[in-house]
C-alpha cells in the first residue's frame, strides 16, 4: 500500500491511496486532479471516475469541483487539454445526465473557456448540441465529424485499399446478405387476419422473433447511469432507473402471458402441445443469445401452476423434456449462476444478456463495499461498479437482430393481467388436472 498526495500540493485534501498500482482510494480533489493526468498509472479507473462517482458524490458537487481544478491549472495546457478530453468521454458515457440545469451549466462553462483547445471545445459542443436537439424533441441529424487532415494522396490511397477489400469480400457480403435475409420475411399464417390471430396460429420461430425484439429494445434502452448506486432498488431513485423497471415489469408480464396460454386449453393433449411450443420458443432465444427471455419461458414452465401438470407433461416428447431440463441446470442459483455467467462470458455477437445477473451483483456491491477508505473515497468499490455494468452494455454495441417486428404479435405478448395471478393461475390449474 502506498498513500501519494498531489504534485501540486501537500495538502490532505489531495491525498491517495496506490495498492498494486491501482489507486485505491482518493479524495475528491485528487480524484478529478487524477482525471488531469495524461498517462495516467492506473487507467481504467478514469471512466469508472466519470461514470460511477455518483456512488460516493453527488454529481453537482463533481462538476464542481471538475471545474475549479481545470481553472487551478491555468497555463497548464497539457493538464487542461486532458481534463476537457475527459468531459467529452464523461459526456459519451453518460449523456443522459446532461439534461437540463446541468446541460446549461456545462454549456455555460464551455462558453467560459478561451480558443486554446479548439478541437477539444469543437467535439464537446457537438456532444451537447446533440442532446439539445434530443432534449427538444427536434429531428437532429448526425454529429458533424472533426475537421480532417488527411491529405488528398492518403485519402486516394484509402480509397484504393477500400476498393479492393471491397472487391475481396463481394462473395462474403452475398453469402452474409443471404443469410440475414432469411429472417426478414414474418412467418404469418395466411388464413388468419392479424387482428384475429393468436398464439395458437404463430410458429414457435416468429414468437420467438418478437419476443427477442421486444427484449432487445427494452435492453438497449438501459443506460449506464441507471445501473450507478443500485438505483432501481432505493424508493428515492428508482425514478431514475425506468427502463431497469420497465424490464422487470415486462419480465414478470411475459410471463404471465406464458402461463396463462398453457392454462386456456382444456384438452390435456393441447396443453401438450403448447408446453412443446414454449420449450422450442425457449431453445431458439438461447441459441440467438436472447438469455432474458430464454429465462421468462423457463420461468413459466417451472412455475407450479404448470410444473404440476402431469398429464400434460407425460405427452411432451423425452427430447423437449431433456431441453428443458437442460436449461433449467443453466438458469440454476448454485454458486450464483456460475453456469449462466460462463455462457455469458463466451458469448460474442448479438445478444440479450440476463439482467438479473447484473443486478445482484450490483446490489451486492453497493451494499457489501463501504464509500469511504482510510478518510478517503473508496474508489475500489466504483472500479468493481464499473466492471460489471460495462460488462452488461458491451453488448448494446453488437447490432440489431434482423427480425421485422409485427405489432399485433407483440400487443399479444404484452397483454396484461389483474388479480392475484398466482391463486388464479393455481385454481385454474387445479380445474384442469385435480390432485389425487
Amino acid at each position: 500500500m502506498e498513500k501519494k498526495t498531489s504534485n501540486n500540493s501537500s495538502d490532505n485534501n489531495e491525498s491517495a491511496v496506490f495498492e498494486d498500482g491501482k489507486l485505491r482510494s482518493a479524495s475528491l480533489d485528487f480524484m478529478v486532479q487524477y482525471l488531469s493526468e495524461a498517462n495516467p498509472q492506473d487507467q481504467e479507473i478514469i471512466p469508472a471516475i466519470l461514470v460511477c462517482h455518483s456512488t460516493l458524490v453527488e454529481t453537482k458537487v463533481f462538476f464542481l469541483k471538475f471545474v475549479e481544478i481545470y481553472k487551478g491549472l491555468s497555463g497548464n495546457k497539457e493538464k487542461q487539454s486532458t481534463l476537457l478530453r475527459n468531459l467529452y468521454l464523461w459526456i459519451t458515457l453518460t449523456p443522459e445526465i446532461f439534461v437540463g440545469d446541468f446541460l446549461i451549466e456545462t454549456s455555460d462553462f464551455i462558453e467560459s473557456l478561451d480558443n486554446e483547445y479548439p478541437k477539444e471545445i469543437l467535439s464537446i459542443n457537438e456532444k451537447l448540441e446533440f442532446i439539445r436537439g434530443i432534449e427538444k424533441n427536434e429531428s437532429t441529424t448526425v454529429l458533424t465529424e472533426a475537421l480532417q487532415t488527411t491529405s488528398v494522396t492518403e485519402n486516394a490511397k484509402q480509397l484504393e485499399e477500400e476498393n479492393e477489400k471491397e472487391k475481396n469480400n463481394k462473395t462474403k457480403k452475398k453469402r452474409n446478405r443471404r443469410k440475414e435475409n432469411q429472417f426478414e420475411k414474418p412467418l404469418l399464417p395466411r388464413w388468419v387476419p392479424l387482428r384475429k390471430i393468436t398464439l395458437n396460429d404463430l410458429k414457435p420461430l416468429e414468437i420467438a422473433r418478437q419476443l427477442t425484439l421486444l427484449q432487445q429494445s427494452i435492453y438497449l434502452k438501459i443506460k449506464r447511469n441507471e445501473l450507478v448506486t443500485a438505483k432501481w432498488a432505493k424508493s428515492n431513485l428508482k425514478h431514475l432507473s425506468p427502463n431497469i423497471l420497465k424490464y422487470i415489469s415486462k419480465y414478470n408480464l411475459i410471463s404471465h402471458v406464458f402461463t396463462s396460454w398453457i392454462l386456456s386449453s382444456r384438452k390435456k393433449k393441447n396443453r401438450a402441445k403448447i408446453l412443446d411450443k414454449c420449450i422450442q420458443i425457449m431453445d431458439i432465444c438461447f441459441k440467438w443469445g436472447d438469455f432474458v427471455t430464454t429465462s421468462i419461458l423457463k420461468n413459466s414452465l417451472s412455475s407450479k401452476p404448470i410444473l404440476r401438470l402431469s398429464n400434460s407433461w407425460d405427452l411432451v416428447s423425452e427430447k423437449k423434456i431433456q431441453t428443458f431440463q437442460r436449461t433449467e441446470e443453466m438458469f440454476s442459483h448454485e454458486k450464483r449462476f456460475w453456469k449462466l455467467r460462463t455462457i455469458h462470458d463466451n458469448t460474442f455477437g448479438k445478444c440479450v444478456p440476463f439482467p438479473g445477473l447484473y443486478l445482484v451483483d450490483l446490489t451486492f456491491i453497493t451494499e457489501g463495499n463501504p464509500n469511504d477508505h482510510l478518510d478517503n473515497f473508496n474508489l475500489h468499490k466504483i472500479r468493481l461498479e464499473y466492471r460489471v455494468i460495462e460488462s452488461f452494455v458491451c453488448f448494446q454495441t453488437q447490432g440489431k437482430y434482423n427480425f421485422k417486428t409485427i405489432p399485433q404479435i407483440q400487443k399479444l405478448l404484452e397483454r396484461t393481467f389483474e388479480g392475484d395471478l398466482e391463486k388464479i393461475f393455481y385454481k385454474s390449474s387445479i380445474e384442469l388436472e385435480p390432485q389425487n
